[in-house]
């Protein structure tokens, strides 16, 4: 089922209560193809409840792994959540890819992807993380290109840590991966776990 989202400003998304799924500003979910996500502004997804979930700017798991989902020309800033130790339990990423499904087919182009949230937040665990892109091991065909990956995130435990990118994925699934800035500012910042993952 095609689905466009174009030109949109989604912002202050937000919830303290408990609940089964993460905050997000867009979802793509099971079914979801053959879609166009363009000019966007996504800001303002935060969760901070009980709950075992977090925040997600822009959110697949369309269990599909040929989607031919374009995602170009978005803004996305300011999204956090209580943190936690998985991005399927509680760890927020601007763009979320698979957490929860197959997940791919997926070009994202020309994107802004700001985690910002410079001042320290409570969090949920020592070792939470969080991260610009995530990519699950389940994902397939993934193209990230001319894309900015920035975080400032900094929780309260010392031991956590926030990511451009983070991926558990094989380098096979990153079909072009080119010409991607990857920024993180602060004691708690690592660029990527997947430069050794993906070789590129």
């Amino acid at each position: 089922v095609p689905s466009h989202d174009i030109g949109h400003t989604i912002s202050n998304v937000t919830s303290n209560v408990s609940q089964t799924a993460y905050c997000h500003g867009i979802g793509m979910y099971n079914g979801t193809n053959s879609s166009t996500i363009s000019a966007n502004t996504i800001s303002g997804i935060i969760y901070t409840g009980p709950s075992t979930q977090g925040a997600s700017g822009i959110d697949f798991q369309v269990i599909n792994l040929n989607a031919n989902i374009l995602v170009v020309n978005n803004m996305i800033s300011d999204v956090n959540s209580n943190g936690g130790t998985s991005f399927s339990g509680g760890a927020s990423a601007g763009v979320r890819v698979g957490a929860s499904g197959n997940s791919g087919g997926i070009r994202i182009y020309n994107n802004t992807i700001a985690m910002t949230g410079s001042t320290s937040i409570p969090g949920n665990s020592s070792t939470g993380i969080s991260a610009a892109l995530y990519v699950a091991s389940t994902a397939s065909n993934i193209e990230v290109v001319n894309s900015i990956l920035y975080s400032d995130i900094q929780y309260n435990f010392t031991g956590t840590r926030t990511y451009a990118l983070y991926s558990d994925a094989a380098a096979s699934v990153f079909s072009v991966m080119n010409n991607n800035n990857y920024i993180t500012v602060g004691s708690q910042g690592v660029l990527a776990r997947a430069c050794i993952v993906t070789g590129k």
